[in-house]
């Protein structure tokens, strides 16, 4: 009698592999997104308290503490993930990273500091963003359920 397996025995293992691959993989995807999302979280976290070392420094109205580079990007005493460049943001100032776009706007204070999750450091192309409230709090855009995902909402504060 020759031991092994048959074609039904394989096929049913096979079947089975791939149900399971089926169910784990978003799961998957949402875990990397969500680690993705702590990334973002923590560097807004910290421009945050930055930001308000800043006003207790200079002011709260202060230009020392405007979002641009010579203001409050000048007296961060934290390392930024990458330089801060220009390309890609417009006329605003922006730091890339692999996963993420950091955009200070000019000419303002708390809510004009957002993160776009980027594929290439193109923002146009963001499937959802985070933007710093004057609060501290973080809120989630997106224009197709991304932040749903992620679990969170469109306009929903994380």
């Amino acid at each position: 009698m020759k031991k092994g397996f048959t074609l039904i025995e394989l096929l049913v293992v096979v079947l089975i592999i791939g149900i399971l691959s089926a169910i784990a993989l978003p799961q998957y995807e949402k875990a990397v997104e969500k680690s993705r999302l702590s990334e973002a979280k923590i560097m807004l976290s910290t421009l945050y308290k930055q930001m308000q070392l800043c006003e207790m420094e200079f002011g709260k109205d202060s230009d020392e503490c405007l979002a641009k580079p010579d203001g409050f990007l000048g007296h961060l005493s934290i390392d930024l993930p990458g330089p801060i460049v220009t390309t890609n943001c417009g006329s605003n100032y922006c730091v890339h990273t692999k996963n993420w776009t950091y955009d200070f706007d000019l000419g303002c204070s708390y809510e004009c500091i957002y993160a776009f999750r980027t594929n290439n450091n193109d923002i146009n192309n963001s499937p959802y963003s985070l933007a710093l409230q004057e609060d501290g709090s973080l809120i989630c855009y997106d224009d197709n359920g991304e932040c749903a995902k992620i679990g969170s909402c469109d306009g929903c504060t994380l």
